[in-house]
């Protein structure tokens, strides 16, 4: 990762950030009077919804992978411990965190095994909440990234079928409470807020 993915993200990205944001704020707000939360994002990239977390926070951590990518969000914002680590393999103890937002990732994770694994960890760090973002199958953006993925290299990404990411949720414990879709029938991006059962 480095600056120019920031500047390539802020213009391919920015409406949906928009929106994105948005469905956090109003999921995060409907939690709020239960809070302040110890919050965990990973991965946090490049911080960008810290403003959204933090606001929910008396405690925040943002972990990453990436030693480059914390090194960014340290430049944004100098305030708030940063972890490099592995999702799969949180160095946290149980029950660290009220609340653990995990945005921008699961539409990366193809494999089953390694989604249960990092939806395993969830319900290990977390005593109440995660916010995960997903993409679920949506007609215009499925098929555009059908059609395009035969004529250029772009990342392929995983959009779970309707339901399926609530069934893997409740395996490890969770329920999903609500749901947003961040531009519905148009992009596959959704949010949901899963609390532990």
């Amino acid at each position: 990762m480095n600056r120019a993915y920031l500047k390539r993200f802020k213009r391919d990205q920015r409406i949906v950030d928009l929106l994105e944001r948005r469905a956090i704020r109003s999921i995060l707000s409907e939690i709020a009077p239960r809070g302040p939360f110890r919050v965990l994002d990973v991965p946090c990239g490049y911080g960008r919804i810290a403003g959204e977390a933090g606001a929910v926070a008396n405690f925040m951590v943002q972990a990453d992978r990436s030693a480059e990518i914390l090194s960014l969000v340290h430049a944004a914002d100098g305030s708030g411990p940063r972890v490099c680590c592995d999702i799969r393999h949180l160095p946290f103890r149980s029950g660290s965190f009220d609340l653990v937002c995990v945005v921008r990732l699961w539409h990366h994770l193809r494999d089953a095994e390694v989604r249960a694994a990092v939806m395993e960890e969830l319900g290990r760090v977390s005593t109440r909440y995660a916010l995960v973002s997903h993409y679920r199958q949506a007609g215009l953006h499925a098929l555009s990234r059908r059609i395009g993925g035969r004529f250029s290299k772009r990342v392929r990404i995983n959009m779970l079928a309707p339901g399926q990411f609530e069934k893997e949720a409740e395996t490890h414990g969770f329920s999903v409470t609500r749901t947003e879709r961040v531009l519905p029938l148009v992009h596959a991006q959704t949010l949901s807020l899963l609390v532990r059962n």
